[in-house]
Formats: structure tokens, C-alpha cells, sequence
């Protein structure tokens, strides 16, 4: 082999490490500022968390929803729920903020809730509804609180004061 063909193949294989050092300087500097733009995150972000037990039921639900029904809005709700799936307790935040607690088999509520004026109310039947309610009390304004009795059909059987 001639000095000249040596020196040639050099210079081949001097440019060969030449290219695969820039690549590995390249992965490298990758490698590098990849690792420094996600540093261990603090905060998750999500529309929906779900909660789930061992058998892989869903037993806790936090999100955002659609609630309302004359002016909806959305707001940041917990829900809890039993091993069949029904909801025992449900806390609401929001400008209307409320707590539920229900028992399921036996068809008892409680809740308490802020709609513009401060309510408390308890009874038998689905939360939501009058039906079944016994008690309510709530302030109808700033100057006076309001109690109400309800029958199993959801009418008014007695107030305070009358209306």
C-alpha cells in the first residue's frame, strides 16, 4: 500500500468519526434539554379524576359538571358512591355551593346547600326532587328563615311562617 491510498483511507475514516461524532454530540444535546423541560411535574391536570376499588368498580368520581337547570353552569364536583354504584354522598362547589348525603337502600337524604340564601333540607326520596321530602328549612330572604313540612307526594302540609 502507498503513502497516498493510507492517506486517503485516513481521511475517509477521519471523516467517518468526525460524522459520527457530530451525531452522538447531537443525541446527546437532545438527550439533554428533553430531561430539562419536564422536571419531575407538581401539578396534573385533568377534566375528570375516577377512583376505583379492588374489583375495578368505580367508587369516588372528582370533576368538572354541567349543573343547573334555569341558569346551568359548570362546577367542580366529589361524588361517592357505594359497591352497587349508587351515589352516598355528592359535595358541589360553584357559586351554589351543596353537600348530599344519601342512603341508597333506604331512600334517606340529607342535604345542605347554598342557593342564594342558605337551605338545609332532609327526607325520604331521590335528592333533587320533593317528592318524599318531610322537612325543609331555608331562608326565603335576608329577614326570615322559612320551615316547611312536606307529605310522601311532595306537598306542603305545614309552614313558618304562612305565606
Amino acid at each position: 500500500m502507498t503513502t497516498e491510498q493510507r492517506l486517503a483511507r485516513l481521511e475517509r475514516q477521519n471523516r467517518w468519526m468526525r460524522r459520527i461524532g457530530a451525531v452522538a454530540v447531537a443525541v446527546a444535546a437532545a438527550v439533554f434539554l428533553v430531561g430539562q423541560g419536564k422536571e419531575n411535574p407538581r401539578v396534573v391536570e385533568a377534566e375528570k379524576f375516577v377512583l376505583l376499588d379492588l374489583e375495578g368498580r368505580e367508587r369516588a368520581v372528582l370533576g368538572v359538571a354541567r349543573i343547573g337547570r334555569k341558569k346551568p353552569h359548570s362546577a367542580a364536583t366529589l361524588m361517592f358512591k357505594d359497591k352497587q354504584g349508587a351515589r352516598t354522598a355528592h359535595l358541589i362547589g360553584g357559586s351554589a355551593p351543596s353537600l348530599a348525603l344519601e342512603r341508597p337502600e333506604s331512600h334517606v337524604s340529607l342535604s345542605v346547600g347554598v342557593l342564594g340564601n342558605p337551605s338545609l333540607s332532609w327526607g325520604w326520596g331521590r335528592l333533587g326532587s320533593m317528592t318524599g321530602r318531610i322537612l325543609s328549612v331555608r331562608m326565603v330572604n335576608s329577614d326570615y328563615p322559612k320551615m316547611s313540612f312536606y307529605n310522601k307526594a311532595g306537598n306542603v302540609i305545614w309552614q313558618a311562617p304562612k305565606d
